[in-house]
């Protein structure tokens, strides 16, 4: 995975946020996942989530390691899921982003869906998440 950018501005308030949605969205749909196709079935608002954050793929097990996690640029978030900006599609689905600042609040998520952006600089692409669960850290 690459990043289009190579800085970053990680905020806490950020992890806080995911936190708050995703406890939120699991109370009011126990069990629910967020449909893999491609229509839009968000039961909540996506949010402008404009800020640098930490991604790296995931085995479904253990963590990875400090030096798996790769900087990219979110887009947008809502209660059920997270987008980022990438030069090209991640090998897996499965992935952790690290939010906030250090310590991070880590998240699985898994891609749902990726979309190329002609209207953004370079071709950046769009890749979509539904968030799975909180891994404690």
């Amino acid at each position: 995975m690459s990043t289009s950018v190579a800085t970053a501005n990680p905020s806490l308030n950020y992890a806080a946020l995911a936190d708050k949605l995703l406890v939120q969205y699991q109370r009011d749909y126990p069990g629910e996942r967020a449909p893999p196709d491609r229509e839009d079935r968000r039961r909540s608002p996506r949010r402008q989530f404009d800020c640098w954050q930490m991604v790296a793929e995931f085995d479904g097990q253990k963590l990875p390691s400090q030096q798996d996690f790769h900087l990219f640029r979110f887009h947008d978030i809502s209660a059920s899921g997270i987008s980022f900006l990438a030069d090209e599609r991640p090998r897996g689905d499965d992935l952790v982003i690290a939010l906030g600042s250090i310590p991070f609040v880590f998240f699985h998520v898994q891609i749902v869906r990726t979309v190329l952006r002609s209207d953004l600089d370079g071709g950046a692409m769009q890749v979509g998440c539904r968030f799975v669960k909180k891994i404690p850290g």
